[in-house]
């Protein structure tokens, strides 16, 4: 990446956190569909806890001090625990059978 490259990424991460996280995971390769990278559990707390904050801003909300993360991978879910409980946080997993009857939602599968 040129110089110019990298002072333009850099501003724009300045101003807008979530692509400054996005980018972040891509550099260190910390993306991989359904699954928590292998090499993040052994990262420092700090990366684990931008890695958690980027996964709840794409696929989890906060509401009434409780953040909730939503996932059709039970791997992924289990594996967000287990960086939960490294951070020393604890966590709670909830199964959803997501049925509607309605033809365009049939092929939703259970979420976590």
């Amino acid at each position: 990446m040129e110089r110019a490259e990298q002072l333009k990424t850099y501003a724009r991460c300045l101003g807008d956190p979530i692509y400054a996280i996005e980018t972040f995971l891509k550099t260190f390769d910390l993306t991989q569909g359904g699954n928590v990278p292998f090499k993040l559990f052994y990262k420092q707390k700090e990366i684990i806890k931008s890695y958690l904050e980027g996964l709840i801003s794409s696929d989890g909300s906060k509401k009434n001090g409780k953040t909730t993360i939503c996932s059709i991978s039970e791997k992924l879910i289990y594996q967000v625990k287990s960086l939960l409980l490294k951070l020393g946080i604890p966590s709670s997993i909830r199964k959803e059978d997501r049925i509607d009857s309605r033809l365009e939602f049939s092929n939703r599968k259970r979420a976590y």
